[in-house]
């Protein structure tokens, strides 16, 4: 099993499971309306920067499943440095909980924290991690 990185630099290149919850456990998507905002807002911040291999968003809590890319285009630049990568990752995933969050506080009329501090990231580092990582996040639901 991976160990559990929030604090940890995101890297270019590698894969990862990435997750978070509520404050408190309570919910962060309140009608389906969010699921599609946040899937939405994900795209926009993420997919220039990431594959997506599985997502499972649920009323309380999500898991993305991604591989970061080993090359990204940004402000006109073509940058190869996994650190670097990583951090432009760190700072588009931050932008899209802060984005996604501010919204929801004004749809539920609400202040402070959507979710947990900090979200969770393991790095999934074979194969056989990968295939579970993926089956995992399928079947949470159930």
């Amino acid at each position: 099993m991976p160990s559990l990185k929030v604090i940890t630099p995101l890297l270019g290149g590698h894969y990862y499971h990435l997750f978070n919850k509520g404050i408190n456990y309570q919910n962060v998507f309140f009608n389906t309306a969010n699921y599609y905002y946040f899937l939405d807002l994900t795209g926009k911040y993420l997919n220039d920067y990431v594959h997506f291999l599985a997502y499972c968003l649920l009323p309380n809590h999500f898991h993305l499943i991604i591989k970061i890319r080993d090359e990204v285009l940004h402000e006109n630049k073509i940058i190869l440095a996994e650190e670097q990568i990583g951090k432009i990752v760190s700072n588009q995933i931050r932008r899209l909980f802060i984005s996604y969050s501010m919204a929801i506080n004004i749809q539920e009329k609400r202040t402070g924290s959507l979710f947990e501090s900090k979200y969770k990231r393991l790095e999934i580092e074979d194969d056989n991690y990968l295939k579970y990582a993926v089956f995992y996040t399928h079947y949470n639901p159930e």
